[in-house]
């Protein structure tokens, strides 16, 4: 027997539905284990007698949470079992678990800890526990908007303690959504900051003018100067502060230049977000330091770089290196020059879709980027070298999967598409429908890549003997392809289902020995 899939199982060389395991396999330990490991809703097919059973219980809910559903009401007792489905699921297997489990006050932290959703499965009598509240948004400030959408708990979201303790473990969008009266609440307004500078965004227009709360929100995150008012935007004050954790930001609003003729904090600011070159003065914009941290850090920022690195070849390239659309950023002089664009190509192959087209259609350039970059590269070569076919046999030999964008007529070429599948089966995709349908060229794919299978056409996925081939040729890593595209009514043939089982024997064995290890209580 042998494990396929999709709920189906080959049994004794027979393809059968997971619906109909019941009376037949569901008491088969073995079997069991194999399939709860693979997908654990199919917990759901096993006797009561394994659904009891602590080890295939745990090897279901480490495969998929929610397959507690499925164990017996002894299992959704066990801590451990519970705690392996919660840490992975949260609520989602907490809603599951025994009602004991539920009124446990320390396992109901440890599941709203995992998922602030779980409070909604606790008992009545946790929900009705103010002292047990206060510890719950401790866990996860989040709670407080199942508070407030429960019908037993509801009063507490007007509990001004609970709210506070709340904001201090939560971020801006659960300061948006507490009572208004509380938004303009100092103290919880500042806690709230502390945690989440940008829930200066929901604070009252009185609050969001005061210096106090801006000052919180701007040494949380410097970003949250965006919902200050515009007088603190050309505060000295407030732009140092900001300086502090934010300074490529801090570059970006010193309007007074406090900063951007600073060469050290400028510097450190490049180091921090290259594209704050742009607020540099124009001397720090033409400072070697300056623009070579710049463009180590964002290739882009040479765009805010003086013209006169713009047309050194070596500071272009330099950009290039973190990103290789820096080049748009080249003088003429150099975008015109072969030699640059062979080393730009040469060190990113991808450049080739910003140079000139009269580079795109140069041999040597668009070789040298095929080799430099990846399958995609290709696709910005000229029109004239894509039908080029000595020079498209060139480039296969570098970059198989480049076939996909050589031109129609070369997708038609015999020895075009001999090499291209020889080198990458999977290059059948990109063959027209009746070259797909014969049978010597989805061979020579799938002998070069089982994967190719599941583009040949659908006469030959119910053709036996070719399907038969394929299983031959297929390993545990890529018999599914085979499995899950061949005709189903091909699948039952006698000897082919036998190979696909016994090629899933080893595959199921690694999964089963991945899948059970004893689960750990984390309470």
């Amino acid at each position: 027997m042998s494990y396929y899939g999709y709920g189906k199982y080959f049994i004794n060389n027979m393809l059968i539905d997971g619906d109909k395991l019941n009376s037949t396999y569901g008491n088969n330990k073995n079997f069991m284990l194999l399939a709860v490991s693979r997908f654990g809703s199919d917990l759901q097919y096993a006797s009561d007698e394994l659904k009891n059973d602590k080890e295939i219980v745990l090897a279901a809910v480490k495969n998929n949470a929610s397959a507690l559903k499925y164990a017996s009401s002894g299992l959704k007792k066990d801590k451990d079992v519970v705690a392996a489905a919660v840490k992975i699921g949260g609520a989602s297997a907490f809603e599951y678990a025994s009602y004991a489990l539920k009124n446990d006050r320390n396992f109901a932290l440890f599941a709203i800890k995992k998922s602030a959703s779980s409070f909604r499965y606790i008992s009545d009598e946790l929900k009705n526990d103010r002292n047990f509240i206060l510890e719950a948004v401790k866990q996860d400030g989040y709670v407080l908007e199942e508070i407030s959408n429960d019908k037993i708990s509801k009063d507490f979201e007007n509990d001004r303690e609970i709210v506070l303790e709340a904001v201090k473990h939560s971020s801006a969008m659960l300061f948006s959504t507490i009572p208004h009266e509380f938004r303009k609440d100092k103290e919880i307004v500042l806690e709230a900051m502390k945690k989440d500078g940008l829930a200066l965004k929901y604070a009252p227009k009185e609050l969001k003018d005061d210096k106090d709360v801006v000052l919180a929100a701007i040494r949380q995150n410097g970003h949250a100067i965006e919902y200050a008012p515009e007088k603190f935007k050309k505060m000295p004050e407030i732009i140092l502060e900001m300086a502090k954790t934010s300074p490529a930001l801090a570059l970006a609003y010193d309007q007074s230049n406090l900063l951007r003729n600073n060469k050290e904090y400028v510097l450190n600011a490049v180091k921090d977000f290259g594209d704050s070159l742009k607020y540099a003065s124009k001397e720090l914009q033409d400072d070697e330091d300056i623009v070579l941290a710049a463009i180590k850090q964002r290739g882009t920022a040479l765009e805010y770089a003086s013209d006169r690195f713009k047309d050194n070849e070596k500071f272009v390239l330099e950009a290039m290196q973190s990103q290789f659309i820096a080049i748009d950023y080249a003088s003429e002089r150099l975008k015109s020059d072969r030699n640059f664009i062979l080393s730009a190509v040469k060190l990113k192959g991808h450049a080739l879709v910003h140079i000139l087209p009269k580079f795109q259609n140069d041999k040597e350039i668009v070789l040298t980027a095929v080799e430099n970059g990846n399958f995609n590269t290709f696709k910005y070569a000229s029109n004239e070298l894509k039908n080029d076919k000595d020079f498209v046999l060139q480039v296969l030999k570098i970059s198989p999967y480049s076939f996909q964008y050589v031109s129609d007529k070369l997708k038609e070429d015999k020895a075009v598409i001999k090499q291209a599948l020889t080198l990458e089966g999977r290059n059948l995709q990109f063959l027209p429908e009746n070259l797909r349908d014969d049978t010597n060229l989805a061979s020579m794919a799938v002998k070069q890549n089982v994967d190719a299978f599941k583009y040949v056409s659908k006469r030959l996925r119910a053709n036996r003997d070719f399907v038969l081939d394929s299983v031959h040729q297929a390993n545990p890593n890529t018999i599914d392809s085979v499995a899950i595209y061949a005709n189903k009514e091909t699948l039952t043939d006698t000897e082919i289902a036998s190979i696909i089982a016994e090629t899933n024997k080893s595959k199921l064995a690694k999964i089963l020995k991945n899948n059970q290890a004893t689960a750990t209580q984390e309470l």
